[in-house]
């Protein structure tokens, strides 16, 4: 007698599918990024906004866990008069933003979280604040304040860290993102979107001026001369629990040049008439943040080329001219 041969391919095809079905079960989300410029003028100072969301393939998604941003290069975050100060992640944990000084302020975003539920997902908002945070090995870092209200009602910083990247990108924004547990027993929390802004959109930092502060917003930072061919270009991956990658990237179209420039654009720009800057009776304006009026923040140190004494870092020439220990890309004058 002769073995069927239909008998022999049905235990093949079963044994195929078996090894394929592990595959099915932890596929790769689809992420899709997005990125921006505003304003879009080339020579000019800029705010950069990114974004991404995840669309998750199984009813328990597998949280994200690692994300790696590559922008352009050629950006001027060094020069972009952003993150004078810092703020450690112990202070920030301890007084949340309130606690850290408001000129190491860099952006504001907001994100979404699923939390498995009963069979179903709820979803969470989340609220981001970034600050500069010390620098760590020579490399700039970022901290990202996430603060869930509820039903989690939970607080995050995020450790970022801006490490070089190859060509065409400027630079590799990489943040490992914590496991956020919910419930005992229950899934992880997912990460599904996130969104935030890098520059002086929406910012005031404070200048302390012969008795009086005076709020200014910081020049932004600076876009090229020239547009690099196909636009300015974004990449990011993402790393998930389960192990498994995705990948996404975003070009910005080239902005146009705007050679007479604008007063807006300008590198500090006034954001109150000289009226509304009246002394409080406890010596500062009203409005401003308790952190900035406790005291005058005492201006980063650096080391202008040619020049050996040490002398403030402000704005001007002479901090075009400096080396800022707050500046890896500036760093070489640092911890003399």
């Amino acid at each position: 007698m002769h073995p069927d041969p239909k008998g022999r391919a049905a235990p093949i095809l079963l044994a195929c599918l078996l090894c394929l079905l592990p595959a099915a079960a932890h596929a790769a989300p689809t992420v899709t990024l997005h990125a921006g410029l505003h304003p879009e003028h080339l020579g000019k100072g800029t705010t950069i906004k990114f974004a991404f969301s995840i669309a998750y393939s199984a009813k328990q998604p597998s949280p994200l866990t690692d994300m790696e941003l590559r922008y352009p290069a050629h950006l001027g975050i060094a020069t972009s008069g952003l993150g004078l100060s810092t703020c450690r992640a112990a202070l920030l944990e301890a007084s949340g933003p309130s606690g850290c000084p408001s000129s190491s302020l860099m952006g504001y975003g907001s994100g979404l979280a699923e939390v498995p539920f009963g069979g179903s997902l709820i979803h969470e908002a989340v609220h981001l604040t970034t600050f500069m945070a010390p620098l760590h090995a020579g490399h700039l870092g970022l901290l990202f304040y996430a603060i869930a209200p509820g039903p989690i009602a939970a607080e995050i910083i995020l450790h970022g860290l801006v490490l070089p990247a190859p060509k065409p990108f400027g630079g590799d924004l990489a943040t490992p993102i914590p496991l956020v547990p919910t419930m005992p027993g229950a899934p992880d929390a997912a990460l599904a979107k996130f969104s935030t802004t890098l520059g002086p959109e929406h910012i005031t930092y404070w200048e302390y001026n012969q008795g009086s502060y005076i709020p200014y917003h910081p020049r932004g930072i600076r876009l090229p001369r020239s547009c690099p061919h196909g636009g300015f270009q974004f990449a990011a991956t993402f790393t998930f629990q389960n192990n498994t990658h995705a990948t996404a990237h975003a070009a910005v179209p080239c902005p146009r040049s705007n050679a007479a420039g604008s007063a807006r654009n300008h590198r500090v720009n006034r954001v109150v008439p000289a009226a509304r800057r009246a002394r409080h009776p406890s010596g500062r304006p009203a409005n401003v943040p308790q952190q900035a009026a406790s005291k005058p923040a005492d201006p980063p140190t650096c080391w202008p080329n040619r020049v050996r004494r040490r002398a403030p870092c402000g704005r001007g020439e002479l901090a075009q001219r400096c080396v800022c220990e707050l500046r890896g890309a500036l760093s070489t004058g640092a911890g003399r």
